[in-house]
């Protein structure tokens, strides 16, 4: 099999659905959130992935616990890497998308 680099979104927030941009901002996943983030793990069940990295906010964090029970690592959390945290795209966090 080809090495392939697979993209997956952190869950929904409570913020997400009021329309909020969260930004830099740790705000966890919401309930539908971490239901999004198994619903993904359901239909990556065949996938064995060698790494799985994540911001180091807590939403992105609770996403790659869930799809990280299918590394060879056993579930070990997802590793976290600075670079991938959150940017606030010229906007203050907490405002309207």
């Amino acid at each position: 099999m080809s090495d392939c680099v697979w993209l997956l979104r952190h869950g929904d927030t409570e913020w997400t659905r009021a329309g909020r941009h969260t930004g830099r901002l740790d705000i966890p996943a919401s309930d539908a959130g971490r239901e999004q983030a198994r619903d993904a793990e359901r239909l990556l069940t065949r996938m064995r992935f060698a790494h799985v990295l994540a911001s180091p906010q807590t939403r992105a964090l609770q996403t790659g616990q869930l799809v990280g029970s299918r590394t060879p690592r056993d579930g070990t959390a997802a590793a976290t890497v600075e670079s991938h945290r959150g940017r606030d795209r010229f906007r203050t966090s907490g405002e309207p998308a």
